[in-house]
């Protein structure tokens, strides 16, 4: 997402005047993000950077609903259940990893807490804005994009509970839904991509599979 503000061929007025949080008690965050807006565009126009291809895997170009409303419940189902496994829920450090784990999900939208995961939120301004842009970017874009399925019973009743409490049955690597991969910034060439399926694709590990060929976005 960081790379994708770097590909706008500009940031408006328009645009910056328009990131703003529904929340007023986050007015601070806004006016902290907003100035920081100012300063990167007036950084872009300053040193005319040139992007000419830019490879994105897995981005959460409009968001991810892992970020979205459903991560409270969905982690605590999991530390519950984590917590059931024998000498694993008994222990401190188990406690702890709940707590925190539970204390990110409650605050995940407050950016001056935890701003990585906000800006992934679906209705976050920094989605907003990434995906209301008028004028294409000139950098090539090739998107790499997954789906986890199969694999065995443990990673089967994985994908079942992530995509039953998340993901509303929708594709994902199991940290971004595969539908926001392809959004974000326009390109001027359209852009090319790759996806993958199978039990070995995730948010953290390479597919084994041998490479593909790049089709093109529509």
């Amino acid at each position: 997402m960081v790379g994708e503000l770097l590909c706008l061929s500009e940031i408006t007025d328009a645009q910056i005047a328009r990131f703003r949080r529904r929340d007023r008690e986050l007015d601070e965050a806004d006016a902290s993000d907003v100035a920081n807006l100012r300063t990167l565009r007036d950084l872009l126009a300053d040193r005319q950077l040139q992007v000419v291809r830019f490879v994105r895997a897995a981005c959460p170009a409009r968001g991810t609903l892992l970020a979205g409303e459903n991560l409270d419940h969905f982690l605590s189902v999991l530390t519950n259940l984590i917590g059931l496994i024998p000498g694993v829920g008994t222990g401190p450090v188990y406690h702890v990893i709940k707590r925190v784990t539970l204390e990110v999900a409650k605050n995940r939208a407050r950016p001056e807490l935890v701003p990585g995961i906000e800006a992934m939120i679906p209705t976050s301004p920094l989605v907003a804005l990434l995906n209301s842009v008028e004028r294409p970017a000139h950098a090539d874009l090739a998107v790499v994009a997954g789906d986890i399925e199969g694999g065995g019973w443990l990673k089967r009743l994985g994908v079942f509970v992530s995509d039953s409490f998340i993901y509303a049955s929708r594709d994902n690597d199991l940290v971004v839904n595969t539908d926001s991969m392809f959004e974000g910034v326009p390109r001027e060439s359209g852009g090319h991509y790759v996806f993958d399926q199978g039990a070995d694709v995730n948010a953290g590990g390479q597919p084994r599979r041998p490479r593909r060929r790049l089709d093109r976005l529509s």
